[in-house]
């Protein structure tokens, strides 16, 4: 396995890997989310429906240069409080404005509703035992975080002996809306005792990790209420993107810090899986919110190239090898996480992928889009070779 010596930004073999990085952003494909009647509501700050926007639908105009007209559904934030059953307070995604305050407001109620406590856990659920229906999510749900009460009421039912009122009352109330359902139930009982699909221990390291990527996505928000308006705007659509389009397995590991950041690196998520809690992808995240902002060039490349997100990822350590930020956003993450994307980076491992989000604030036509560009995997095992060969 490739190993790196160091994560000392002045070590030789760094400084060899990074000579043999590309310098130079190269877009994999390009996606353009366009804010318009065509996506049924319209889930951007001008509408009369903010602040409680629905769980609705956006319209892709353009993917990858070609004309690609048709409507994508959002999911529902898990991290967001409910208001009713399909208005949320969290659910927007583009704040078309100018107005810094009124931008501000948006980010704060968000923030006031986001959190772990208002984690929807019925994705999980829907997940693991391929569930369509939301409302029989919602209450398979009870049995997987009961399991104790579940395996009485199941035991109890094998003995034909009355099982527990709470057991009773919602195993009932799911087979009694449809019969098919006994079969789920089947499996649902055959996961509680652990021998069905995706481990508990599974399943339970990724709520586990929910919960401290909804404290983060709350502390991204506050702290984007003292960023300026263009910062806002693109870190704020990449985040709900990413929660309300992306998937609903996309977790937050460092988001905008309250001190600071040197390292350049916007924000950093996952896509971890449900079933098996792995971590399957690494996203670097680089957010712009106006038409005019561009990928900068800097001594180490242009920004989220190659050779900048290298080098961006070996300055996040000190000399002593721990994270020199101190970004509190940061420390939840912890240096593992870093040395872990490195890793993947110079290993056949988990693909560490780039994102580029740029909101078209600023454009006569069409300012209310969102521009979604993949770069595609950072693969630097052929630099890494390189540089010990040499």
């Amino acid at each position: 396995m490739n190993k790196l010596t160091s994560y000392d930004s002045m070590d030789a073999l760094n400084d060899k890997i990074l000579r043999y990085c590309n310098p130079i952003a190269t877009v994999e494909s390009t996606e353009i989310l366009h804010f318009d009647a065509r996506g049924g509501d319209q889930l951007a700050l001008s509408t009369q429906a903010y602040p409680y926007t629905s769980v609705g639908s956006i319209a892709i105009v353009k993917s990858n240069n070609q004309i690609d007209d048709h409507v994508v559904n959002q999911y529902q934030n898990r991290y967001g409080a409910n208001i009713g059953s399909t208005h949320l307070a969290t659910q927007l995604i583009l704040l078309d404005s100018t107005d810094e305050e009124q931008i501000k407001q948006a980010i704060r109620r968000d923030a006031r509703h986001t959190g772990p406590k208002h984690i929807n856990k019925a994705v999980s659920a829907a997940v693991v035992f391929n569930i369509q229906d939301y409302w029989l999510a919602e209450r398979v749900q009870w049995f997987m975080e009961n399991k104790e009460e579940a395996q009485q009421g199941f035991t109890s039912r094998d003995m034909r002996q009355i099982p527990p009122a709470e057991f009773n009352r919602r195993f009932n109330e799911i087979v009694d809306r449809n019969r098919a359902n006994f079969d789920l139930m089947r499996n649902v009982k055959s996961w509680v005792f652990g021998s069905f699909g995706a481990s508990q221990p599974g399943w339970e390291r990724f709520v586990h990790h929910d919960i401290y990527s909804a404290r983060r996505v709350r502390t991204h928000l506050n702290n984007l209420n003292d960023a300026g308006t263009a910062e806002a705007r693109g870190e704020y659509a990449a985040t709900k993107y990413l929660l309300t389009i992306q998937g609903q397995d996309y977790q937050m590991k460092i988001g905008k810090a309250a001190s600071g950041r040197t390292n350049g690196i916007d924000q950093i998520w996952i896509r971890r899986n449900m079933s098996s809690g792995a971590v399957e992808e690494y996203l670097i995240i680089e957010s712009k919110g106006s038409l005019g902002a561009k990928l900068t060039n800097t001594l180490y490349g242009q920004q989220m190239s190659p050779m900048w997100i290298f080098r961006c990822l070996i300055g996040l350590f000190s000399d002593d090898y721990r994270l020199a930020s101190s970004s509190t956003a940061d420390q939840y993450a912890k240096s593992t996480l870093v040395e872990k994307i490195l890793d993947a980076l110079i290993n056949d491992k988990a693909p560490v992928t780039g994102y580029i989000f740029q909101t078209m604030t600023g454009l006569k036509t069409g300012a209310e889009s969102l521009v979604i560009q993949k770069l595609g995997r950072y693969n630097l095992i052929n630099a890494y070779q390189k540089a010990m060969s040499t």
